[in-house]
């Protein structure tokens, strides 16, 4: 039975679940963790103590109903307040070496051959001569992990910022924050000064469902916490090793599992007693066997394909055979993530424009696409994108629109050599990916897709988890070229990117591509964490206090500027909301941001109108060349032109007119302004018959046939960097990526099994399922047995845990058939919560109705609730999360359900808030720097 101790500091489950994970809180700083050695004062190679009873993962609220709890083997055991007699001493004895023929599915190295066990140790210990220091080496012999060396490896701490002046919290600098409430994924953080200067005994804070909270309810800490990695004992040998070089599931922890390191398992295969794992179980499933879909496919079909022609262009270009070119092994594309999800229209921004018939919320689908390549037997995690999608049945202007939401990557893809064009390898394979989906959504009908190239601050994340050192963060204006040399080859090769612009050029006065006819704020794109929409929500607060200064009589600079002609393009009299509003955004984004809000459109474009032509005929102005009854004429006003992407660079115009076309329609228009003696509004000296008729073919338009597949972990990005950042799945090392990797694969291949422990407040010890105490009254108070017998007391009463059903992750791996019928049947749960709320027939024909009216009346008069480990309310407000997070209705009969969403919408309003002031203060700093 493998030894343990806690998990790297108490990233807990704190009150009611949000669906199957839970709401994370800091506990008290870390008692730190060290081998037998120094914990017990013996030298390693004696008998050490034994500590019966395992620290595991806390149930997290019965995901979608009673899921098994899985044991958590840990590290060395933290034994505060305990002496060394409270531990029985395991006795070496021959028959630990008959586990040497055991596989418990405990390590992914069960699957991997002798070579292949061999190159891993290697690679760590190679890896651990070129890092190690002098904390990290042990002080006496036999200290050490048996793989590495090393003894203390700490985890990077993360990056923590005041959520009041948005400055990073450095290290060893005091901080106040607030403890996490039910169902809210991150908490709030003020630096001293910023929490000092505040008056008043209330603080702003949109994390709860109040809008604010209390001074003394913060918690004051100082940045200076040490998270150590964990430490696991083998249980043949009895030698000690860091989990992460064991590549050890710490979902897999269990009275009656054992645990064998690489030595042992090596030894285990050259005498014959064990055989490798071939076919995997459901805990150490591959990448390759996560569901494949349609898109799935295409991207990886794609991929292969274009890589073997680069693969034979790199032969050709040195006179080899393409047999002897390496190729980049092992890549698997899947999506993980393709839901319905709802944008909801911020609340100034829909009161100032509901008159215009604006929608209240846009329906979009969202879908999570993630790269793995094998790396020395292991699937790591090497790239990572969510973008939404908002069809045809979706209100103006977010009809037939893609947003690239987020894209992020970890530099460790294999072979590190260029392309066939000079690109790296790993950069190709990433614009294919892309070049895939562009492709797959104008196959879909999509117009445009709109993308904010905006790089995340140094140190920061936005997806994967702490990045390697080596991987520098890209300046705006290499990000941009980056996406700039993307759509230059989907338009060359693939054609599926016809024109690009920017969101400046498009909408805005003085813009190249800016239509003809007015414009308006309700015509840009409304898009989920989009720049624009929450700039616009401050920007109304302004408009709104400037508007009523000056019907006051009021005189400030705001007023003047909202109020008089500046900006003003048609008429005379006072600006409106929306003139007012479009104006202050082109101030702002027509500065340095201009260029980083792209416009790609994948169907034809008319320069005048902007709608997209298919089935009818363009009038192009082709230059240099006569085609039908084409002048060439060299144009100098460069108007309509959008982005040159054979240009590199800022977008400076240069050159005459290469780009205008407009459909039948303003053609018609025109001609009428033309003959009825108006000017026309042609650029230069162009004339309608200079203007080639094109006709543009219909496009057939595929129906999308990918089931929906839903990810509790991946739902949003920052779900998926809490579960990192909770439980130190990092990627700033080849050997942590490896591990964190194995791990997240085993969240998607088990969405049931636990996210996170639950530790001992006391002594920091991880609490096995049924073992343990919780308070009644604090949702974060937890209290392990051994500390319980102690005598060690908390002010509130404590009950016991309840200990689940174990979940049986070594049977065999689910089939597509039982897949599919989990997901229906969760459906189904979610559809009978909806029914049974709006059902008022007490005569209810269906039994599953009145279980849940129950279960609602039992969370009603439950003294104990979801805070005191009652089940029943666990399983009850799981479902609420689970409903609340996929619920498109406004008038949801679901109890708390617009309290959820509302609680949800606030949460991450304050996350864009703080994303797009990192992006404006880099932005300032850019420009600052230039003069």
């Amino acid at each position: 039975m493998p030894q343990n101790g806690p998990l790297p500091p108490g990233m807990v489950p704190q009150g009611p679940p949000s669906g199957s994970m839970m709401a994370m809180q800091q506990q008290q700083p870390y008692q730190q963790q060290y081998p037998p050695q120094q914990q017990y004062g013996q030298q390693f190679g004696q008998q050490q103590p034994q500590q019966y009873g395992q620290q595991q993962y806390q149930q997290p609220a019965a995901n979608y109903g009673a899921a098994g709890m899985q044991g958590m083997p840990g590290m060395v055991p933290v034994m505060n307040g305990m002496d060394e007699h409270t531990s029985a001493k395991r006795v070496k004895s021959e028959g630990n070496q008959q586990l040497l023929g055991k596989n418990t599915g405990t390590s992914l190295l069960e699957c991997f051959d002798m070579n292949q066990i061999r190159v891993h140790l290697e690679q760590i210990q190679q890896a651990a001569q070129q890092t190690n220091t002098a904390s990290q080496l042990p002080v006496n012999p036999g200290d050490d992990c048996k793989v590495c060396g090393l003894t203390k490896l700490t985890f990077e701490p993360p990056c923590i910022y005041c959520i009041q002046c948005g400055q990073r919290i450095k290290r060893g600098q005091i901080y106040h924050c607030t403890v996490p409430e039910p169902g809210c994924d991150f908490r709030g953080f003020w630096c001293h000064s910023c929490l000092s200067e505040h008056k008043g005994d209330k603080i702003p804070w949109e994390g709860n469902q109040l809008g604010h909270v209390r001074k003394a309810d913060l918690t004051k800490k100082k940045n200076d916490d040490e998270i150590e990695e964990g430490w696991v004992q083998c249980d043949a040998c009895e030698s000690w090793i860091h989990q992460i070089c064991g590549l050890f599931n710490k979902g897999k922890n269990d009275q009656n599992v054992h645990y064998l390191c690489p030595s042992c398992l090596v030894a285990g295969l050259m005498n014959g007693q064990r055989e490798i794992t071939t076919v995997r179980p459901q805990a150490m499933l591959e990448a390759k066997d996560l569901p494949h879909n349609n898109l799935s496919r295409l991207l990886e079909q794609r991929m292969y394909q274009k890589l073997e022609e680069d693969r034979y262009m790199r032969a050709a270009a040195v006179g080899c055979n393409a047999s002897d070119m390496p190729i980049p092994e092992g890549l698997t594309i899947r999506v993980i993530n393709n839901v319905i999800k709802k944008c909801e229209v911020k609340p100034k921004f829909y009161e100032a424009f509901r008159g215009d018939g604006f929608a209240e919320a846009f329906i979009y689908r969202q879908r999570v696409i993630i790269l793995f390549q094998k790396l020395d037997g292991v699937d790591v995690a090497l790239y990572c994108m969510y973008v939404q999608e908002y069809g045809a049945e979706c209100a103006p202007p977010n009809r037939n629109v893609v947003y690239l939401s987020y894209i992020d990557s970890v530099k460790y893809f294999r072979p590190e050599m260029a392309s066939a064009t000079g690109i790296s390898l790993r950069t190709f394979v990433y614009h294919q990916i892309l070049q895939g989906y562009l492709l797959f959504v104008k196959q879909l009908g999509f117009e445009t897709m709109y993308i904010w190239a905006c790089p995340p601050l140094a140190g920061d994340d936005y997806i994967l988890y702490c990045h390697p050192s080596k991987q520098k963060t890209p300046r705006s204006d290499r990000l941009r070229a980056w996406y700039h040399d993307m759509l230059k080859k989907a338009r060359q090769e693939d054609g599926s990117v016809v024109h690009v612009s920017t969101l400046w050029d498009t909408f805005f006065e003085g813009g190249r591509d800016h239509r003809l006819e007015k414009c308006s704020v309700t015509q840009i794109p409304y898009l989920e964490g989009d720049y624009w929409p929450g700039e616009a929500e401050n920007l109304l607060t302004q408009i709104s206090e400037a508007q009523r200064n000056a019907a006051a009589g009021g005189n400030t600079a705001l007023g003047r500027k909202a109020g008089g002609n500046k900006g003003k393009r048609y008429g005379s009299g006072p600006a409106t909301t929306d003139e007012a509003l479009l104006t202050r955004l082109a101030e702002i984004l027509g500065g340095n941001m201009k260029e980083d809000f792209m416009v790609v459109h994948l169907q034809e474009p008319c320069s005048f109108c902007r709608k997209h032509v298919q089935g009818a005929p363009l009038f192009k102005y082709i230059p240099n060349g006569v085609t039908g009854n084409l002048i060439n004429k060299p144009i100098q006003e460069r108007r309509f032109e959008g982005i040159r992407l054979e240009s590199p660079g800022p977008n400076v115009p240069n050159g005459p007119l290469q780009h205008l076309q407009i459909c039948e329609e303003c053609y018609g228009v025109e001609y009428g302004r033309i003959t009825s003696g108006l000017k026309s509004r042609l650029p230069g000296n162009l004339n309608l018959g200079d203007l080639a008729r094109v006709d543009i073919p219909p496009q057939q338009v595929q129906k999308d046939l990918d089931p929906d597949m839903g990810s509790e972990f991946f739902e949003t990005r920052q779900a998926f960097l809490s579960l990192c950042q909770g439980n130190h799945y990092q990627f700033d090392s080849m050997r942590r990526a490896k591990h964190s990797s194995m791990m997240v694969l085993y969240h998607l291949h088990n969405p049931e099994a636990p996210a996170f422990s639950s530790t001992c407040n006391f002594c920091h010890v991880e609490i096995e399922p049924g073992t343990g105490m919780r308070c009644t009254v604090c949702s974060d108070f937890d209290m392990c047995k051994n500390c319980h017998a102690q005598g060690m007391r908390h002010e509130h009463p404590m009950v016991a845990t309840t200990n689940f059903a174990n979940r049986d992750e070594m049977r065999s791996r689910l089939t597509e058939q039982e897949r599919i019928e989990r997901s229906q049947q969760l459906q189904k749960t979610l559809a009978l919560l909806v029914h049974a709320c709006s059902c008022h027939n007490p005569q209810c024909s269906s039994t599953s109705c009145r279980k849940v009216r129950a279960l609602f009346q039992h969370a009603v008069q439950c003294q104990q609730k979801v805070t005191g480990g009652c089940h029943l309310c666990k399983k009850m407000w799981c479902l609420l999360n689970l409903h609340a997070k996929s619920c498109t209705t406004s008038d949801c009969p679901v109890p708390r359900c617009r309290e959820l969403k509302e609680l949800r919408r606030r949460q991450t309003a304050h996350i864009e808030q703080k994303r797009r002031a990192a992006y404006a203060n880099m932005m300032r700093n850019a420009a600052a720097g230039n003069k």
